[in-house]
């Protein structure tokens, strides 16, 4: 979602390839920020050119000026945390805490932030 959300903002086309046991609540939620999302068979090896993986990579492929997230083997997560260490949420006064945003889909970029 909060790619979704910062696309939208930044004038971004957003694109997101998902597996077919996605909730169909979340693929209409992404599709409301305005991303196309491009449902995948679970059924399939990740080699397969039908599954989320392949097609996410051919897409990055194809479409000029493209990024992957890759939420699993993607650095720039982890960089940018390091960046930016002296954001730790308790390192500034409450008050001037305007906005507190957090995004999490699934536990293991949470879980795999240990390692600081």
């Amino acid at each position: 979602m909060g790619l979704a959300i910062a696309a939208i903002i930044k004038g971004y086309k957003c694109i997101f390839t998902t597996t077919d046991k996605q909730s169909k609540e979340k693929v209409d939620a992404l599709k409301a920020f305005g991303a196309d999302v491009i449902v995948c068979p679970t059924n399939v090896d990740p080699e397969d050119p039908r599954s989320y993986y392949s097609v996410s990579s051919r897409l990055v492929k194809e479409i000029p000026n493209s990024w992957k997230a890759n939420q699993y083997d993607n650095l720039s997560n982890r960089q940018h945390i390091m960046s930016k260490q002296d954001l730790k949420f308790g390192s500034r006064p409450m008050e001037k805490l305007h906005i507190f945003w957090l995004v999490q889909v699934r536990a293991e970029p949470l879980l795999g932030q240990e390692n600081f």
